[in-house]
């Protein structure tokens, strides 16, 4: 079981049994919202009062019509609790900030990669042990979008007046296969010569930005390599151009030291590090 549902499991259990905690009411569809993009990591969630019972499921259906007749994909509580997440605030007020959903109580359910690409409906019901399934308000359309914005092309390097190194290159507002593009910001990566015959690894990022343009943090001079920079847009929702797993802008730190070049150049330590970043992210 993951970590994050395992700790909720055990600290919701540990409230329900120093407490007699009522069960959820008022529960509605609230994310994703109506018409909102979504990554094929899908967070679903339930808003409710109040806290779980033990002989409380939901089944969360999603369709390719909102009247509900073409239903590709169906989850249920009662047949498995894998992706649930059953929380109230005091039930997991101890969990770490970055464990935590964004919104922690009520429900939830994590979907990886269940839905390909395109616009769909969803809704939810709710059963009180082996009863009959019973209508939760609201359902809502969104959509499923994992391509990554095209190439930033035109990049160009110059030095200002201060003698710092200076990014430019052209916006971006279309996707890999020419639609339109909701692009949040830009990420920009420095790796050297000796790196050439490797992956570009993402743990040498040295920036983030909203603009089309960045000021190199530590710019020197190394005559002995070649420097390289590459710039990669970020849509809403955070696909990136070879990048698996999306990431929205905000949520990686760069790294603005330069990596060590000798240490670069030493094989081992470069496989050991592809590793890490084909297992790691």
């Amino acid at each position: 079981m993951p970590r994050i549902a395992l700790l909720l499991s055990v600290l919701v259990a540990a409230h329900l049994s120093l407490s007699s905690a009522k069960a959820y009411s008022g529960e509605s569809v609230a994310s994703p919202s109506n018409g909102e993009r979504v990554s094929q990591k899908i967070d679903f969630y339930i808003s409710a009062d109040g806290g779980p019972e033990k002989e409380e499921y939901y089944l969360i259906e999603v369709a390719r019509d909102g009247d509900f007749e073409e239903i590709v994909a169906s989850f249920d509580s009662r047949k498995s609790k894998a992706g649930w997440i059953f929380g109230d605030l005091l039930g997991i007020d101890d969990v770490p900030d970055k464990y935590r959903p964004v919104n922690y109580e009520g429900i939830h359910f994590r979907a990886r990669g269940r839905l390909r690409d395109g616009e769909y409906y969803w809704r939810a019901s709710k059963a009180m042990g082996g009863g009959p399934w019973e209508p939760i308000d609201g359902s809502a359309s969104f959509i499923v979008d994992s391509l990554p914005p095209e190439p930033v092309d035109s990049l160009k390097l110059s030095l200002n007046d201060a003698g710092e190194l200076e990014l430019r290159w052209s916006g971006v507002d279309r996707d890999v296969q020419d639609g339109f593009e909701e692009v949040s910001g830009y990420r920009v990566y420095q790796y050297t010569r000796k790196l050439k015959r490797y992956p570009v690894m993402t743990r040498y990022m040295i920036g983030e930005t909203t603009y089309t343009e960045l000021v190199v943090p530590e710019a020197r001079d190394d005559s002995r390599r070649i420097v390289y920079y590459r710039v990669r847009a970020v849509d809403s929702v955070g696909n990136e151009e070879g990048r698996r797993r999306p990431a929205v802008i905000g949520s990686l730190a760069a790294q603005l030291k330069p990596p060590n070049l000798d240490q670069l150049a030493d094989p081992a330590y470069l496989r050991r590090l592809y590793q890490e970043e084909i297992g790691g992210k």
